[in-house]
């Protein structure tokens, strides 16, 4: 017999939040690479996508005030200092970001965790960031408690709940201070709350503007110091052979059935660039397959003869105007699924750890030419591919 769940539970499984992983693309010249990692304020808590939530809002402010592209990557965990977390942030290429922005939830006031407990916690989370992030990367910690307690306590609870939450934020100040790592608090928002503890628009924005302007000068210096290990540099790095491969493997990607979803991807990728065809591949080996594609039929070619098999070489967007006249690929135009194709624009597609594990692309019989501002509108397709095959691999548990 199972029995059912007290209500609490029942409608907490019920709540409206986005999806745990979310890349957010936001096309412009030398795009910032950021990784918002936590939970608390960050969840979403009643909305259906984080573009209109925390990540969103931050990456339009970053856009707005940095005059530049921004690539943010979302990671959502509840309990941003326990174990398995500590794990995650070991486990998603830390050091390729420019920048990273951990948000810390309301578990510590709500649970009433004590303060030496709580001092571990931060040190852990600190000593993981110092150990692993990139040393030119800018690094913030930021308190949410006291937002989230407004938003999950009532009454002489809430009064309590905040009060230690506004002690142990302190605890987490100090513990930061000691380090590289800025801390912040995120104000408690002015606005009512909304259906599913949603949080105003306001706030959310008020927010995004306080992290912009804590993290955007210190990217911009950190961009200026032109060192060898800045992780600018590192994703231009040539890629492990044997670990990109365990990438590829992991996301236990299969060309056996068509797949609607990445379909429409593709077909959006086609209709944006008139292209005859567009595809996403997978560089698998020495061979490069097609797991998606406007074609009937999903087809495969050596990875020496490929197009995409050059775009994993880079962490940037592949353009062929006219393969005849490239030596790559010795003065003829490559055939895919039999066809010659002269023209490609291909941008890779990554894994959560960073790997380049294929393309989304886009080709044509006859040479064109394209200029890189072109190119916004299939980096972001290529974010939506990469949120889709994240969040099948982390339901799989990979």
């Amino acid at each position: 017999m199972v029995l059912a769940a007290p209500v609490a539970e029942r409608a907490a499984s019920l709540e409206v939040r986005p999806d745990a992983l979310m890349p957010l693309r936001r096309p412009g010249r030398h795009p910032f690479k950021v990784l918002l990692f936590g939970g608390g304020a960050l969840v979403g808590w009643g909305l259906l996508d984080h573009e209109r939530g925390l990540p969103g809002r931050l990456a339009d402010r970053l856009v707005q005030d940095g005059a530049r592209g921004v690539d943010l990557d979302v990671v959502v965990e509840e309990d941003p200092t326990g174990s398995a977390a500590l794990a995650r942030l070991h486990g998603v290429g830390l050091p390729r970001y420019d920048g990273v922005v951990v948000v810390l939830g309301e578990r510590q006031g709500l649970q009433h965790v004590g303060r030496t407990a709580w001092s571990r916690e931060v040190e852990a989370l600190t000593r993981t960031l110092q150990a692993v992030a990139a040393p030119s990367a800018p690094l913030l910690v930021l308190d949410s408690s006291r937002s989230m307690v407004a938003v999950s306590a009532s009454g002489l609870k809430r009064l309590r709940a905040g009060a230690g939450a506004g002690r142990l934020a302190q605890v987490a100040k100090e513990v930061c201070g000691e380090g590289r790592i800025g801390f912040g608090e995120l104000a408690v928002p002015a606005s009512p709350l909304g259906w599913g503890r949603q949080f105003a628009s306001a706030d959310y924005r008020a927010w995004a503007g306080t992290i912009s302007d804590r993290l955007l000068p210190a990217l911009l210096a950190a961009e200026q110091d032109g060192r060898a290990d800045a992780p600018r540099a590192l994703r231009e790095l040539p890629q492990d052979e044997e670990s990109r491969q365990h990438a590829v493997d992991a996301l236990g990607l299969t060309a056996d059935a068509r797949d609607g979803l990445l379909d429409g991807i593709v077909r959006q990728a086609r209709t944006a660039y008139r292209a005859a065809a567009a595809y996403l591949t997978v560089v698998d080996g020495d061979r490069v397959w097609q797991r998606a594609s406007t074609r009937s039929v999903l087809g495969e070619a050596p990875r020496h003869l490929a197009f995409c098999g050059q775009t994993v070489l880079r962490d940037a967007a592949t353009v062929v105007p006219d393969a005849r006249l490239d030596p790559r690929f010795g003065g003829e135009a490559p055939l895919v699924q039999g066809e010659p194709v002269a023209f490609y624009a291909g941008e890779p597609i990554h894994s959560l750890d960073g790997h380049r594990i294929g393309a989304l692309c886009v080709m044509d019989a006859s040479p064109r030419t394209i200029a890189p501002a072109q190119l916004g509108e299939l980096h972001v397709l290529a974010g939506r591919v990469e949120r889709e095959l994240w969040t099948r691999s982390r339901l799989r548990g990979g």
